[in-house]
């Protein structure tokens, strides 16, 4: 699957699943997200949408950018939420291949964000889905980057069957654990304490402050 397929799947499905819900579960507070609803989660997806549809890319990813969206869609309800990412995020999708890589975050943001809602809502799922193999490559591979300018030597990561090296050189550690529980540290999910408590062979310590690639989790996230 492709970004743009990737993005349509998962937003498909979260769109389904917020429809579903009542008012007390879209009012539940968002821990991943700390001072958000599940509805003002939604709000925020369809404003990413919009505003790239729209072009209004000052600020992209702050966190006056991002309260913007929520705030916009404060008052609207959530089918009316619903009915603009529809339409925004279908243009996004369209969008996608003459994006290129520029795409990657898109996907990545609406991915963190359906478990960010789903674990607000105590509804897991879609663990094993494409977007969160897709998340899971692509911070692997920015953590190779964090890596390297931090200067310390490779590191090994593993889950389940697969693998993989980061940085240069021979590694100096080796961390291991289940595909999701890696993608959601490598995207802030997971506190300090909690990335430690992954397999660690060898020194665990430098690779641990550049492990994510936003703010670790203030407190342990459990999902």
């Amino acid at each position: 699957m492709d970004a743009a397929e990737i993005y349509a799947e998962t937003r498909h499905r979260l769109a389904d699943l917020f429809g579903r819900l009542t008012e007390p579960q879209l009012a539940r507070p968002v821990a991943a997200c700390p001072g958000w609803s599940v509805k003002d989660l939604a709000g925020h997806l369809a404003g990413v949408a919009a505003d790239v549809c729209a072009g209004r890319l000052d600020g992209l990813a702050t966190d006056p950018w991002t309260a913007r969206q929520v705030e916009d869609r404060k008052a609207r309800t959530m089918a009316e939420v619903l009915q603009e990412w529809a339409s925004s995020g279908a243009e996004v999708e369209a969008r996608m291949l003459a994006m290129g890589r520029s795409a990657t975050p898109l996907v990545v943001d609406v991915v963190t964000h359906e478990h960010d809602a789903r674990g607000a809502i105590a509804m897991p799922g879609a663990r094993t889905s494409a977007g969160v193999d897709f998340a899971l490559q692509m911070l692997v591979a920015a953590l190779g980057g964090r890596v390297r300018r931090a200067t310390l030597p490779a590191l090994r990561l593993r889950a389940g069957e697969d693998e993989w090296l980061v940085g240069e050189g021979d590694p100096a550690a080796t961390v291991t654990a289940e595909r999701f529980d890696l993608m959601r540290a490598l995207v802030g999910r997971r506190s300090l304490e909690q990335v430690r408590s992954f397999a660690w062979e060898g020194d665990a310590t430098p690779y641990v402050a550049v492990f994510s690639a936003f703010p670790a989790a203030a407190a342990d996230l459990v999902e």
